[in-house]
C-alpha cells in the first residue's frame, strides 16, 4: 500500500455485476488511466473519468474518477486486478477474486473451449435442438448429471424467432456452452469436422430433428449415443405455427426413426420411461442447505413520476389540501406459496390464484401466491397480480435457492378444464426437484406422469376437489422433506454411467451419419499457421519488421501458412483513395494493396499471404474476425499469432484471443510520440505483455523502457527477449538484373524512409550543396513534410525525389546506387528504433553513413558520423573510393531470424 500513497494514486474495485465491474480510480491530478484485466484477459473499457464527488469528498483525490468495463466472460475465482497509469508508471491498485459468473457470448470462444474438452477422456456432449428458450432447462439437467463423473458440454442450435441469446436463467451459469446459430452451422460444422471434435458419449435431450443433425457431427465409431425423453415431443412440434420448420411436424415422422435406431433411452418420467422402455432420470437437482442464504435480489420497481414534473406538483398541491385518508393496515402473511417457471394458460396459474385466494378468505389465514418467470402471454401476468399474486420476471439460475427459501411450499400448476392429455400423459415439473431439495413441501397436480410419486414424502398430489387439504397438510408440516435419491444428481448420475457403460449404447449411429453428409468437403487436414497481426495497412509494401518475420518463418517452414491480416475501418480506405492523387504521399501504393489484401490475392513469390479485413461499423469487427478465423480454419489447436502493439481494433478482438497461443512484438514505443497518454495504448500494452506467451522488443532500450514503466512484470521475465531487426531480400528480389560496375558518370547516393518524422532536413540541404556532382535519390511518403522537400529540391538539380516506392522498387534502386545515408535526428521517436533500413541497405551490400542514433554503432561499411560536417565529409569519402563489385544477393538465414523462428516454434509446442 505504501508505494500506491507514495505515488497519490488510489482506487477501488466496487462491484462485479451480470455484465461490468465499477470502480473508481484516481490521484491528486486525476491524470490516471485505468487498466482492468480479469483472469489475465482484457477487460473491454466503457468508460472512465466519470464524475463521483463521493470519492473527492472521502478521499481528497481528483473526482473525475468513475470508470466501467464490460465483462466478456467471467468464473468464479478468477483474479480482477485494477492498475493505474499515471503518466510514467503502471500501478497495481486493488484485486478482487470474482464469485460472478459470465458465459462466453462469442461463439468462437465457446468453440474454442468445447474442442478442448472434447480430448478429455469420457468427454460428454449434451445436445439440445435450441437454446434460447426453455427446451434448453432439461438439457442443463443432463448436464449437471453428467458432470458429477465426466468432462462434460452443452451444445445447442440457436433459432433467430427465439432469440439471439442464451435462455435468461442459464447466462450466468457457471457451464461450459457451445451455442450455434442455426443459419450458420454448415460453418461450425465443418469447424467441428476440421478439428476433430469426437465425444466419448453424446447424450441428445429432446427428439427433434435439429437434436439428430447435431449429434451427427459429434459422433465418432465408438461413440456411446443416448436419447433423452422429457415430454410429449411429438405433440409439442404438431403446431400449424411450426409445421413447415426443421422442428415441425412433417419432421417428427423422421425423428422417431432416428430415435428408435438407438438402444438406449432415458426419460423424465415413468409414464415416458415405459412407453420408451427407458430408464428413470428425473428432473434431479443437488440438495441446498437455505440456513445460511442471503435474501434474494429485489423485484425492480416501475419508475415514479419526476418529483419536479407537472403532475406530481399538482398532485403534491391537490393532496396537501385533502382530508388524511385512514391507512388500511397490511394483513400479515400466514404462509407463501411459490412457483418459478414459464407462466402459461395450461399451467392453471389463474385457477391456482382463485383457489388459493378462496382459501385465505375461508381459513382467515392469508396465503401469498408468488408466482416467477416468463409470461405467455404477457397478460397473464397482469391477471395474476388483480388477483392478489406477487410477480417478478425471470429468475437466474444462481438466484433460485434464495427465491425458493422464501417460499413455504413450491407449486408447479393447478388442473384446469382445457388440460391437454398428450401433455399431462407424460410431462412431469422439474419443480418438483426444486422443492424438495431445498427441504420445501411441493403441491403436483395429479397426473398420470406424476402418478408413481404417491407417496414420497413432501410430494403433495392434487386435483381441483382435494387442493385446499392437501395445500393445508403442505403448511402445517412440522419437518421439512428430504431429496429422495433418484431426485438427486448423484443417484441420477449413478443411472447415467449404468446406460453410458452399456456396449448396447454404442449401436444404431448408421442412419445419423446420413444427417452428417455435407456437400461442402473438409479441406484436409488442418494446417499449422502463424498469423501476425500488424497495426497499420502498409504490410507487404516496404518489407517492414512484420514482413521480414513472416518471410523468414515461411522459408523456415515452407509447409506451414504464414499470413499477414491487416484491420481498418472503411473510412481508411476512403482516405486513402482520396489521397491517391498527391505523388508525396503512398496512398496510391496503400489504395491497391488493400483492394488485393480485401480479396486475399498472393503478394510476391514468398509465399506469404496478405489479407485485410475491413468494417463499416466498430459493432462488426468481433464477428467479421471470428468468421474469418472459421473460414480460414485458424484454431488454437493449429494456430500462433504474433501482435504488434498498437493494434487498430485491439478491443474489439481481444476476447477472442484469449484462446489463442499469442506473441506480442513490440516493434516500437506509441509512448514516445504520444504527445497525450490514450488509454487504449495503456490498455492494450498491459493486457498483451502481460498475458502473451512471448514478448519480444525491437531494441534494449524499448525492453527497459516497458519494464521500468511496470508493464511487465518480475513474473514474466522469463518469457521476454530482444530480437533486432534483420532484413532478407524477397525471392522476387532475387531476379532483377545486377547492373553493370559504375566507372563513369555521377555517384548516386540513396536514402528510402518515412519522410515525415526524424529527418535532418538541414543535413540533407548541407549535403545536397556539397555533393560535387553526385546526386542524392530521396524515396519515401512525406505528406507532413511536403515544404521540407520542396525546400530540398529547390535549386537543387542534384537531388531527386521518388516519391513512395515498393519494396521491390526500393531494391532496384538500391543495387544502382553507391552508397546509402540514414540521416535522422537523435530525438525521443529514435531512443526505441531499431532502423531496419540499416539492415536492408546491407542486404543490397550498400556502404552506410549515419548519424549518431541509438542502435547504431560502427563496423564494416557503416560509418556512424559525430555531426553534420563529419557525416558529409565521410559520404564524399566512401564516394571517392573506387568502385566495387558487389556479391550475389541472398546469403543465409540471419541470426534474429533463426531465433524468431525457433521461439514461434517453441509457442507452437506449449499447449
Amino acid at each position: 500500500m505504501k508505494k500506491f500513497i507514495e505515488n497519490s494514486v488510489d482506487g477501488r474495485i466496487e462491484a462485479i455485476g451480470e455484465d461490468r465491474i465499477i470502480g473508481w480510480i484516481s490521484s491528486v491530478t486525476g491524470n490516471v488511466t485505468p487498466v482492468l484485466l480479469i483472469g489475465g484477459r482484457y477487460a473491454f473499457p466503457q468508460a472512465h473519468g466519470q464524475p463521483r464527488p463521493d470519492v473527492e469528498e472521502v478521499t481528497g483525490l481528483h473526482p473525475n474518477s468513475g470508470f466501467e468495463f464490460l465483462i466478456s466472460r467471467i468464473a468464479p475465482g478468477e483474479r480482477v486486478e485494477l492498475f493505474g497509469f499515471d503518466g510514467g508508471r503502471l500501478l497495481k491498485i486493488a484485486e478482487k477474486i470474482a464469485q460472478a459468473t459470465k458465459l462466453a457470448q462469442n461463439v468462437l470462444s465457446q468453440l474454442n473451449q468445447v474442442a478442448r474438452l472434447s480430448r478429455e477422456p469420457g468427454a460428454t456432449a449434451i445436445v439440445c435442438w435450441e437454446g434460447g428458450h426453455n427446451p434448453i432447462g432439461r438439457a442443463k439437467v443432463l448436464y449437471d448429471i453428467a458432470r458429477e463423473t465426466r468432462p462434460t458440454v452443452l451444445i445447442t442450435y440457436q433459432f433467430e424467432e427465439f432469440g439471439t441469446r442464451i435462455w435468461e436463467p442459464l447466462l450466468r451459469e457457471n457451464i461450459t456452452l457451445l451455442a450455434i446459430p442455426w443459419v450458420e452451422r454448415h460453418v461450425f460444422h465443418r469447424a467441428l469436422r476440421a478439428r476433430g471434435v469426437v465425444f466419448d458419449t453424446v447424450w441428445i435431450s429432446k427428439e427433434r430433428l435439429p437434436a439428430f443433425e447435431l449429434a451427427s457431427q459429434l459422433i465418432g465409431e465408438n461413440t456411446r449415443v443416448i436419447v433423452d425423453h422429457d415430454d410429449n415431443e411429438a405433440h409439442f412440434s404438431s403446431s400449424n405455427a411450426a409445421r413447415l420448420r426443421f422442428y415441425g411436424r412433417l419432421t417428427t415422422p423422421l425423428t422417431e426413426v432416428l430415435s428408435r435406431e438407438f438402444a438406449c433411452h432415458t426419460a423424465a418420467s415413468a409414464t415416458l420411461a415405459q412407453e420408451r422402455g427407458a430408464e428413470l432420470v428425473r428432473h434431479a437437482r443437488r440438495e441446498v442447505d437455505i440456513s445460511d442464504l442471503p435474501p434474494p435480489e429485489p423485484a425492480p420497481q416501475p419508475p415514479e413520476t419526476a418529483p419536479d414534473s407537472e403532475e406530481s406538483v399538482a398532485a403534491a398541491a391537490e393532496d396537501s389540501n385533502a382530508p388524511a385518508m385512514p391507512e388500511e393496515a397490511e394483513e400479515e402473511v400466514f404462509a407463501t406459496v411459490g412457483f418459478i417457471g414459464t407462466v402459461r394458460p395450461h399451467k392453471g396459474l389463474i385457477e391456482a390464484a382463485r383457489a388459493i385466494k378462496h382459501f385465505s378468505w375461508r381459513t382467515g389465514r392469508k396465503i401469498a401466491l408468488h408466482i416467477y418467470g416468463t409470461y405467455n402471454p404477457p397478460a397473464l401476468r397482469q391477471t395474476l397480480e388483480e388477483l392478489g399474486a406477487t410477480t417478478k420476471g425471470t429468475i437466474p439460475y444462481d438466484e433460485l435457492s434464495r427465491n425458493i427459501a422464501t417460499f413455504d411450499a413450491v407449486l408447479t400448476g393447478y388442473p384446469t378444464s382445457a388440460d391437454d392429455a398428450a401433455v399431462q400423459t407424460y410431462q412431469i415439473s422439474s419443480k418438483i426437484g426444486d422443492g424438495l431439495a431445498h427441504g420445501k413441501p411441493v403441491l403436483v397436480p395429479r397426473s398420470e406422469s406424476v402418478a408413481d410419486l404417491a407417496g414420497i414424502d413432501g410430494v403433495y398430489l392434487f386435483s381441483p376437489q382435494d387442493f385446499t387439504q392437501q395445500l393445508g397438510a403442505a403448511l402445517s408440516r412440522k419437518t421439512p422433506p428430504t431429496l429422495p435419491r433418484d431426485f438427486s444428481v448423484e443417484g441420477a448420475s449413478e443411472v447415467f454411467e449404468r446406460v453410458a457403460g452399456s456396449e448396447a449404447a454404442r449401436g444404431g449411429t448408421e442412419l445419423l451419419h446420413t444427417l452428417a453428409v455435407n456437400d461442402t468437403p473438409t479441406r484436409g487436414p488442418l494446417r499449422k499457421t502463424v498469423l501476425l497481426i500488424w497495426k497499420q495497412t502498409d504490410a507487404g509494401i516496404y518489407g517492414r519488421r512484420i514482413d521480414q518475420i513472416a518471410r523468414s518463418y515461411k522459408r523456415t517452414d515452407p509447409a506451414a501458412r504464414v499470413i499477414v491480416l491487416e484491420l481498418s475501418h472503411n473510412t481508411t480506405a476512403e482516405s486513402l483513395l482520396a489521397g491517391r492523387g498527391e505523388f508525396n504521399s503512398d496512398f496510391h501504393i496503400q489504395a491497391q494493396a488493400m483492394r488485393d489484401k480485401d480479396r486475399r490475392r498472393p503478394f510476391g513469390t514468398d509465399g506469404v499471404e496478405y489479407h485485410s479485413i475491413s468494417c463499416s461499423r466498430l459493432s462488426e469487427v468481433e464477428d467479421r474476425f471470428s468468421d474469418y478465423l472459421m473460414e480460414e480454419r485458424i484454431f488454437p489447436d493449429n494456430g500462433v499469432m504474433i501482435l504488434f502493439p498498437i493494434i487498430r481494433m485491439y478491443k474489439h478482438i481481444a476476447r477472442i484471443l484469449d484462446d489463442y497461443r499469442v506473441i506480442a512484438d513490440v516493434v516500437d514505443n506509441h509512448f514516445s510520440w504520444q504527445t497525450n497518454t490514450h488509454a487504449d495504448s495503456v490498455m492494450q500494452y498491459a493486457a498483451l505483455l502481460r498475458s502473451s506467451r512471448r514478448t519480444v522488443f525491437n531494441s534494449e532500450n524499448n525492453r527497459t523502457f516497458f519494464s521500468d514503466a511496470g508493464f511487465v512484470p518480475p513474473e514474466v521475465g522469463a518469457r521476454l527477449s530482444v530480437i533486432p531487426n534483420w532484413y532478407q531480400v524477397p525471392d522476387d528480389a532475387l531476379s532483377l538484373p545486377m547492373p553493370a560496375l559504375r566507372t563513369e558518370g555521377p555517384a548516386d547516393i540513396f536514402y528510402s524512409g518515412n519522410l515525415n518524422d526524424r529527418i535532418d532536413w538541414k543535413l540533407i540541404e548541407m549535403l545536397s550543396a556539397m555533393l560535387d556532382g553526385a546526386r542524392l535519390h530521396i524515396a519515401g511518403s512525406g505528406r507532413r513534410a511536403t515544404a521540407q522537400i520542396e525546400a530540398a529540391l529547390k535549386d537543387n538539380n542534384n537531388v531527386v525525389y521518388w516519391g513512395a516506392l515498393t519494396e521491390l522498387q526500393t531494391a532496384s534502386l538500391c543495387l544502382r546506387c553507391d552508397v546509402a545515408i540514414i540521416p535522422h535526428l537523435d530525438d525521443e521517436v529514435s531512443r526505441f528504433m531499431n532502423p531496419l533500413k540499416l539492415e536492408m541497405y546491407r542486404a543490397y551490400n550498400l556502404p552506410v553513413v549515419t548519424t549518431e542514433v541509438s542502435g547504431m554503432s560502427e563496423h564494416e561499411d557503416v560509418q556512424v558520423a559525430s555531426d553534420r560536417q563529419d557525416f558529409v565529409d565521410r559520404v564524399r569519402a566512401v564516394l571517392a573510393r573506387a568502385p566495387r563489385s558487389r556479391p550475389p544477393l541472398g546469403g543465409e538465414m540471419p541470426g534474429s531470424a533463426a531465433r524468431y523462428a525457433q521461439m514461434i516454434d517453441e509457442v507452437f509446442a506449449e499447449s
